[in-house]
C-alpha cells in the first residue's frame, strides 16, 4: 500500500510525544518500558493499531483531499478530551463512507513481523473474525514491545 498521507501517522507520533526528529538528545527515544508504558499512551497506541488494522485511516488518499475520494467532507483523526484532565483520546472515525484505505491483509501482516507472538496471542488472533485480526497484531503486546 503506498502512503500518500503521512497525517494521521504524523500526528498520532506528536500525540505520543514522540514527534518525527523532534528528540532534543542524540541518543533518541527512550525504549525502557517506564518512559512509554502508560494509559494515555497505551490508548492511544491502541485506537492507532485498530483505525489502521480496520482501514479507518485515509492513507492512500491525497494528503488534504481525505474525503475526495468518496465526496465526503474532509474527516480528521480527532482529538477527544478526558474528562478530568489528563491526555486526551483519538477517535479515527470512518464516517458513513467507511474504511479509507485497504486493510493489511493478516497473513502478510503477520508473516511480516515474523509470526512472533505468544500462544495466547496467535489463538486470540486466530479466533477473531477475519477483519479483527490485522487490529488485533498491530496491538498485541508483542507487537508494542517491538
Amino acid at each position: 500500500m503506498p502512503i500518500r498521507n503521512y497525517r494521521p501517522l504524523y500526528g498520532t507520533m506528536q500525540i505520543l510525544g514522540m514527534p518525527l526528529y523532534g528528540c532534543q538528545t542524540p541518543n533518541g527515544y527512550a525504549k525502557h518500558a517506564d518512559a512509554w508504558l502508560n494509559p494515555d499512551a497505551m490508548m492511544t497506541r491502541l485506537s492507532f493499531a485498530t483505525a489502521l488494522g480496520s482501514g479507518n485511516l485515509p492513507l492512500e488518499n491525497p494528503p488534504f483531499e481525505e474525503g475526495a475520494a468518496v465526496g465526503a467532507t474532509r474527516r480528521e483523526p480527532q482529538i477527544i478530551p478526558r474528562q478530568g484532565g489528563g491526555q486526551s483520546d483519538i477517535n479515527f472515525n470512518p464516517g458513513p463512507h467507511g474504511p479509507k484505505m485497504t486493510p493489511p491483509d493478516p497473513a502478510q501482516l503477520a508473516a511480516t513481523l515474523g509470526n512472533y507472538f505468544s500462544p495466547a496471542t496467535a489463538n486470540a488472533v486466530e479466533a477473531a473474525p477475519t477483519n479483527l485480526r490485522a487490529p488485533l497484531i498491530l496491538g498485541s503486546p508483542e507487537f508494542m514491545k517491538r
